[in-house]
């Protein structure tokens, strides 16, 4: 809650009244008022920070962010910028005879490519984060284990409501509503489906795409290249010059397209969403760079905090609270801004106040059923306005050399989770 520290959100954080340790191993969290989500505020990936290491100190500055201190089974004990982490076994870990194999040595390489080379000359013994498109060539190599998991990861489109050199200015193609819809009828995702991802996900239907909270029924505009041109024909958006390109008002229309760069799947579905875009008189300029230009935060001059950009194509998902998901992504207060230090990620520079009550009724009760109403009027509101289009649903594809043993799947958490439980059996 420093203002001094540049957080992505303060949510939940910002209704902590104190926090009192009558003993030590008790921990009692008053909040200012009901707090649906306030378990999520303290989960393994949030993490707990020590005030011995951090107290006095400006976070984004401390060693803690390399060198953490924690209760795992692990200790992180060097950090080679651009090649690895070394993490090796914690002897103070409270489980007995845990964890079994003594150092985990994360290397980090340039692209997922890079990835399956290693893995398949032995090089790794298990590779993080594959894609559905990749599952039938690893089906078929010796010695290697998959892990697939269905996840609430949904891969989207979001698109930016705003110009970049001022938040409160409507972008004048994105910031109508038509050619948004026109966008949404415009693209049929049997393509990305079934050709290059072999038919092994299925069509995304709403930004929460798993867990009790992920809603059914919804609407959202079907395929329809004919009614996404006469749309934008009608909001006078017309072809004049005869160069495929529609225009108004001296402004063609033309989108950036920007995802990170090295990613094959979706320079691939990118060019698919260039040809369907064209059929209805939209040009699409594909426009990918490093994640960490995407991504980066405020003083990095990141693309997405500083609303340098036009539609991006990403992955992200609710954890099994959604509350935090849905609230830095979606409501008005977290736009990033030059006066709120870039906090929040609402880079759509969305504007809903419908949606902001449907998503704080749905932390404000204990309700189970109440809360999932909630939620999926809070997501309805986010179809409607047409700033977030899903394309499919994403799995979590891990792979293990079959040596590696004692691993389990857990759609809720990172690979590692169980890390503890693995072994080495050459």
């Amino acid at each position: 809650m420093d203002p001094g520290n540049a957080v992505n959100s303060q949510t939940g954080y910002d209704q902590i009244a104190s926090v009192e340790t009558p003993d030590d191993q008790t921990v009692v969290v008053t909040f200012s008022e009901l707090y649906a989500a306030a378990l999520s505020l303290f989960s393994i990936a949030d993490g707990v920070l020590p005030a011995h290491v951090l107290e006095g100190q400006a976070l984004g500055n401390a060693e803690f962010n390399r060198l953490p201190e924690g209760t795992g089974p692990y200790v992180v004990t060097e950090w080679r910028s651009g090649d690895s982490i070394i993490l090796d076994r914690n002897p103070n870990y409270r489980v007995p005879d845990r964890p079994i194999i003594d150092r985990i040595v994360f290397k980090i390489i340039p692209s997922r490519e890079v990835g399956i080379a290693q893995i398949r000359s032995g090089e790794v013994d298990v590779l993080w984060d594959l894609i559905e498109s990749q599952v039938p060539e690893f089906e078929a190599l010796e010695g290697v284990e998959l892990q697939v998991v269905p996840s609430s990861n949904v891969e989207y489109l979001g698109l930016n409501l705003s110009e970049a050199t001022d938040p409160n200015q409507p972008d004048p193609i994105l910031g109508d509503a038509d050619v948004r819809m026109a966008l949404a009828m415009a693209i049929d995702r049997t393509p990305i489906i079934e050709e290059l991802l072999f038919g092994m996900t299925t069509v995304a239907t709403s930004p929460i795409g798993m867990g009790w909270a992920a809603p059914e029924g919804l609407s959202f505009p079907d395929y329809d290249p004919e009614g996404a041109a006469n749309l934008l024909e009608e909001a006078g958006w017309v072809d004049s010059d005869g160069n495929g390109i529609r225009e108004r008002d001296g402004t063609e229309l033309s989108l950036r397209i920007s995802t990170p760069s090295g990613s094959q799947l979706r320079e691939l579905s990118q060019q698919i969403l260039q040809e369907q875009f064209a059929a209805v008189g939209i040009d699409l300029v594909i426009e990918n760079v490093p994640a960490a230009t995407l991504f980066g935060n405020w003083q990095e001059n990141g693309m997405l905090k500083r609303g340098d950009f036009d539609i991006v194509m990403d992955t992200w998902g609710a954890d099994l609270d959604p509350d935090a998901f849905l609230t830095t992504l979606f409501t008005s207060d977290q736009i990033p801004t030059e006066a709120n230090g870039g906090e929040g990620w609402n880079f759509f520079r969305l504007v809903d106040p419908e949606l902001d009550a449907a998503i704080a009724a749905g932390r404000s009760t204990l309700d189970l059923e109440a809360r999932k109403e909630a939620y999926r009027d809070a997501v309805q509101r986010i179809l409607d306005d047409l700033v977030y289009i899903p394309l499919y649903n994403r799995a979590v594809i891990n792979a293990f050399q079959s040596y590696v043993t004692g691993w389990n799947p857990n759609p809720w958490d990172e690979f590692t989770w169980d890390a503890a439980n693995w072994s080495i059996n050459r």
